[in-house]
C-alpha cells in the first residue's frame, strides 16, 4: 500500500513540475494557456503542495490572490483526504 502511495505522489510530483512549466512557458511567450480552473481541479488530486512549490520556483501565478488564497485551503484539505483516506484503508 505504502509502495502505491509513494508512486502515486512522485508522478504527481512530475505532472505538477510539467503542468506549471509548460504555463509559465506558455505565459512567456504569450500563447494559450492553462485555464485556472484546471490548474486548481488537478491541486485536488494531491498536488496543491507541489503546485505551491512550483508556484514558487517558477514565480508563477504568485501575484494571483485566487491562487494565494485558494492553494493554501487546497493543501490542507489534501492533507485531511489523504489522512482519511490513509484511515480508511489501513
Amino acid at each position: 500500500m505504502f509502495l502505491f502511495i509513494e508512486i502515486y505522489i512522485i508522478i504527481i510530483n512530475l505532472v505538477a513540475f510539467v503542468i506549471m512549466f509548460l504555463d509559465k512557458r506558455y505565459a512567456i511567450k504569450k500563447k494559450w494557456r492553462i485555464r485556472e480552473q484546471t490548474l486548481f481541479l488537478l491541486a485536488l488530486a494531491w498536488w496543491a503542495l507541489w503546485m505551491f512549490f512550483w508556484m514558487s520556483l517558477f514565480r508563477h501565478k504568485t501575484k494571483h490572490s485566487s491562487f494565494r488564497l485558494i492553494v493554501p485551503i487546497l493543501i490542507v484539505l489534501d492533507f485531511f483526504l489523504f489522512y482519511e483516506a490513509y484511515m480508511f484503508f489501513r
